[in-house]
């Protein structure tokens, strides 16, 4: 029987060479999607450090902030030169080195250099930046100076007047004892001898004795006339040592001021319901109904002024008065311990202020000189002195917005217009000689945020001239 052989096939080499690639292909696009995706990925990281270190870029291509170009500018024009290029990182610490350097005189940190300028702005105020404030404290310190040249070279020039008309005294005295021992020996001379003189001999006698007693008298003429300029010399010496006694009282009295702006009035006792509280003032300090408070953290009251709220004296007792909370923080309510002050009240003394210039105490935003007149009668309600112009005595000006600039008028206008323009611009004129001459004297200046805040005062309704007994 015959047997059947299959005939083999050929293996199928055109799959085996598809599976094949295919499965490299596979191989290579995952690959690639890993490398890609790793590119992606570092791509971002490199996109955010540069978001970290320099900002967002705009859609021109540069940074937000203008100082990163040239910088980055610097770096490649370096490295093209073959130069050591310096990062943006590199050349920000560079500079933030030599500006450490500048202000506390070695390279420190930035957080350091602020930790001071801050510590120095809290300790001597607020102040428009470390050159402006040296600037302004050498000028300060060149006009003292001056003045104090001035009055040396006055008191010089007097005590050298002095020195020479004292000189001339002392000699023309020396002259006038000389004279007068010779006179009185000739004198004595003379009596001895008149017993033997003839009648003429004495009649020539008294017309020399007449003729002494002229020259006598024109010496001691003399001599009143160098003690009066003596005594103008030393009227001129006393009245420099006096105005350098002046000056030094001015600056005594800088720093009290400073150290009243700070200084409470009293406390709050109690806070009760309805918006009540208690202080511990009452009338033995002077306090009255209406008299108004501002409110002040335990902590003490700031430089500013800035308060956390205001109270109203509803009635008065002996040592404590009750009082209604006109506003308070809604974070940080009055409560037991707190500060109230007023800066116009004072118990032992009253406090002398100059309102100058519009104001506006109801949040209008319309400064009016009416705002001014009410500025006074908030001020005089509560105890203090209006004063008319700026003197030593003057404890503090506040200054509330320039008037306006007058419009010149026609030609042709009538008199009355002329004249109200006059006054106009007398009014302007004054606002900036009151605020030289109180800088020029030392004299706080304030404006009306702080004399509302200072004196817890919250408007309601205009202010009327209520006589304070």
């Amino acid at each position: 029987m015959a047997r059947v052989v299959q005939q083999r096939k050929a293996p199928p080499y055109a799959l085996i060479i598809f599976v094949f690639l295919f499965l490299v292909a596979t191989t290579l696009a995952v690959y690639l999607h890993i490398e890609r995706d790793k590119a992606m990925k570092d791509t971002r990281e490199s996109k955010l450090l540069v978001r970290k270190l320099a900002g967002e870029r705009k859609p021109t291509g540069a940074f937000s902030d203008p100082r990163v170009d040239p910088m980055i500018r610097d770096y490649e024009e370096k490295a093209r030169g073959g130069k050591f290029p310096e990062t943006v990182v590199s050349q920000l610490v560079t500079q933030a080195n030599k500006l450490t350097q500048k202000i506390n005189g070695v390279v420190t940190t930035p957080e350091d250099a602020i930790r001071k300028t801050d510590a120095l702005h809290t300790e001597i105020g607020t102040f428009g930046g470390l050159i402006e404030m040296v600037r302004s404290a050498y000028k300060q310190r060149n006009d003292k100076e001056a003045e104090a040249n001035a009055f040396k070279a006055q008191r010089n020039d007097a005590q050298d007047e002095r020195d020479k008309v004292k000189s001339s005294y002392d000699e023309l005295v020396s002259q006038y004892k000389d004279w007068k021992d010779r006179s009185n020996t000739e004198m004595e001379s003379l009596k001895k001898k008149m017993g033997e003189l003839t009648a003429e001999q004495a009649k020539l006698l008294a017309q020399a004795k007449r003729a002494w007693d002229q020259i006598r008298q024109v010496k001691d003429k003399k001599i009143a006339e160098l003690t009066d300029r003596l005594h103008a010399a030393d009227n001129k010496t006393r009245e420099a040592k006096e105005t350098i006694t002046v000056y030094k009282g001015k600056i005594d009295k800088m720093r009290s001021r400073a150290e009243t702006i700070t200084k409470p009035d009293g406390k709050i006792l109690s806070v009760a319901e309805g918006g009540f509280c208690f202080i511990n003032l009452g009338a033995t300090e002077g306090v009255e109904t209406g008299f108004t408070f501002a409110v002040y953290p335990q902590s003490g009251i700031p430089k500013d002024g800035a308060s956390k709220g205001s109270i109203t004296v509803m009635s008065v007792g002996q040592d404590v008065s009750r009082c209604r909370v006109v506003k308070q923080d809604k974070v940080s309510p009055a409560i037991p311990d707190d500060l109230v002050a007023n800066v116009a009240f004072d118990s032992v003394r009253k406090w002398r202020f100059l309102i100058e210039g519009n104001f506006d105490l109801h949040g209008t935003g319309r400064p009016t000189p009416q705002g001014a007149v009410e500025a006074k009668l908030l001020l005089k309600r509560l105890g203090a002195v209006i004063a008319d112009k700026v003197e030593v005595d003057v404890d503090f000006v506040v200054m509330g917005a320039e008037p306006p600039i007058p419009t010149r008028p026609e030609e042709d206008d009538p008199p009355a217009i002329w004249e109200a323009w006059r006054i106009a611009v007398k009014v302007q004129k004054r606002y900036g000689q009151v605020k030289k001459l109180a800088g020029d004297l030392g004299i706080p200046i304030r404006n009306t945020n702080w004399l509302v805040d200072m004196t817890g005062y919250t408007p309601i309704k205009p202010l009327r001239n209520v006589a304070r007994p």
